[in-house]
């Protein structure tokens, strides 16, 4: 049975399920549902979202299952053929009330990553790039080493590149195993992806902002630059020492301080 999980955020399990062969989809509320059907066909459909879809009326020509996390959510979903709550107490509020079709548990759990398994044995240097856009762009770079992305996946590339989806912790595990930090954005004041970074040892690769003015210090712990291929490269030669000593002024006591006793 081949399922499609229709998702508005990023999904803890999704390489789980595109491993086993499903299809999951990240949309927002002007997706057009008819063409997306059309496109996948899907044994089974799986809405995983309060969005109002703009034509939600193709969901319900299909079976589908509704997964509901909140008392928030789109009316349509007592058109499912199943719901998923995930907890007792959630079922029963839902069996309380009228027009609701067969109601299931589905358990939050938290993924564990082995920390030890994690970019082991991948060759050096490994190279991250956390960011959702443009990552076709630093899947094409040709990088020595080894490639990694936290954010969305391009199943073309997954060959080439190991991604990691973005959840809470994965930042901890991967930073210590790579040796330069790619990241392209430039609409932050600040961002704790560069601290968490530096303090890891980690160089940091970046175009310019105000967070990467305020931080990078091009040559002693990352590089400012619009060709961030070339900024990565230079990266190379950057001491990890010096990255940590950066880092090392933004602790949390030197935070207090300023907030306190300013």
């Amino acid at each position: 049975m081949r399922m499609l999980f229709i998702t508005n955020t990023a999904l803890p399990i999704r390489h789980h399920l595109e491993n086993l062969g499903h299809e999951v989809l990240e949309v927002d509320e002007n997706a057009d549902i008819k063409n997306i059907i059309a496109a996948f066909l899907p044994d089974e459909i799986h809405v995983m979202t309060k969005l109002s879809f703009r034509k939600r009326g193709h969901i319900r020509k299909h079976p589908f299952i509704a997964h509901i996390s909140s008392k928030d959510f789109p009316r349509f979903y007592k058109k499912a053929a199943k719901i998923f709550v995930p907890n007792q107490e959630a079922k029963k509020l839902l069996e309380n009330m009228r027009g609701f079709p067969k109601i299931e548990i589905f358990s939050p759990f938290f993924e564990k990553w082995d920390e030890n398994e994690t970019l082991s044995g991948l060759e050096k240097p490994i190279f991250l790039y956390y960011e959702d856009e443009n990552v076709e762009r630093f899947c094409q770079m040709p990088l020595p080493g080894t490639k990694v992305v936290i954010g969305k996946k391009i199943a073309k590339y997954q060959d080439q590149v190991h991604f990691y989806p973005k959840i809470e912790g994965i930042e901890k595990i991967v930073l210590p195993r790579v040796d330069v930090l790619i990241y392209p954005h430039n609409q932050q004041f600040s961002h704790k992806i560069f601290i968490q970074a530096a303090s890891f040892g980690v160089a940091i690769a970046t175009v310019f902002s105000i967070a990467s003015k305020s931080f990078i210090i091009n040559g002693l712990n990352g590089f400012i630059s619009e060709d961030l291929f070339l900024a990565a490269l230079k990266c190379l030669n950057i001491d990890e020492k010096d990255c940590k000593k950066q880092a090392s002024r933004y602790s949390v006591e030197n935070s207090l301080d300023q907030l306190l006793f300013k």
